[in-house]
């Protein structure tokens, strides 16, 4: 039986000659897309403002936190939550 990748490797000996000029004027002239319009946006682990951290907290503490912001229903996410806490307690060292 052959591999169902064998065409692949086929095409890949065969052909190393480059393509014929007109073909890559072609390519060329073909304009980019200048905006992104496909796809999800882009989330807050490819964002360069956001750093993953790892904290330790009670496995109580933390579902009872998921439920709440659930109950609430208003979106916030737990991270929000957190920078929200952390950003309080910043301000109330000075």
């Amino acid at each position: 039986m052959a591999s169902k990748f064998q065409e692949l490797f086929d095409l890949r000996g065969k052909s190393s000659s480059p393509p014929p000029e007109e073909e890559v004027l072609s390519v060329e002239a073909t304009p980019l897309p200048s905006v992104r319009s496909v796809g999800r946006p882009r989330g807050k682990r490819s964002n360069p403002d956001f750093e993953q951290v790892t904290a330790h907290i009670r496995r109580e503490t933390h579902r009872r936190v998921k439920l709440a912001l659930l109950e609430d229903d208003q979106g916030q996410e737990f991270s929000e939550l957190v920078e929200g806490l952390l950003n309080t307690w910043l301000k109330s060292r000075t």
